[in-house]
């Protein structure tokens, strides 16, 4: 049952890599997503300890708050904060093939995520859980290295606007996940896919 969320995300690395990047980088975005699993062990260990600041309101919208705080804002920013103990912003996004190593580091530590997140709702599995989060996830990921290149490439106000957009973007992913919880699992799912095609179309250039 819950194979999906534990290999959606490493299988979808694979995918990527395999069939879009280029194929002489491989040992480097190898090495990446070694990384990425590393620290996705501290990565869980924070997120859990701090994953009850924000309050469960379950039955109220308030609840997107718990959602985005819980799979988008606390996890992305530990994710990148991550990203750099091993090198700066600068560094990330300088080249395309930065961006691509990136883009590897994010799925090692979403993986281990995935997998903590998997086991931690093993006794009420849905269809949010087993299928959607990941591919959220995955779009996520998308988004994080379009808006982080955006953000590093400008100078002055347009940095914190590209930033306050990347931060939006996440309680809008939040917003399609809370829709699962409100029963409107339909839209929920329309939403994701429509995430998951925009985020990935937003980072064609690591493509090349």
């Amino acid at each position: 049952m819950f194979a999906f969320p534990v290999f959606a995300l490493p299988l979808a690395y694979l995918s990527v890599a395999a069939w879009f990047f280029p194929r002489h980088r491989e040992e480097a975005l190898a090495r990446s997503f070694g990384r990425g699993l590393a620290l996705g062990l501290p990565c869980a260990l924070v997120h859990m300890l701090v994953l009850g600041w924000i309050p469960e309101v379950h039955g109220s919208f308030l609840f997107v708050f718990r959602i985005w705080w819980e799979r988008f804002l606390l996890p992305f920013s530990l994710t990148i904060a991550a990203s750099r103990l091993i090198q700066g912003f600068e560094d990330t996004v300088r080249s395309d093939a930065a961006l691509r190593r990136f883009t590897a580091f994010q799925f090692g530590c979403f993986t281990v995520l995935a997998l903590v997140s998997a086991v931690r709702y093993a006794d009420s599995p849905d269809t949010f859980v087993l299928f959607f989060n990941p591919l959220l996830s995955i779009a996520g990921i998308f988004a994080a290295v379009y808006f982080l290149e955006r953000a590093v490439t400008e100078a002055g106000v347009y940095v914190a606007l590209w930033i306050s957009a990347g931060v939006l973007a996440s309680f809008a992913f939040a917003c399609a996940a809370y829709l699962f919880e409100a029963r409107l699992e339909w839209l929920g799912a329309i939403l994701s896919l429509a995430l998951l095609g925009i985020s990935s179309y937003q980072v064609r250039f690591l493509m090349k």
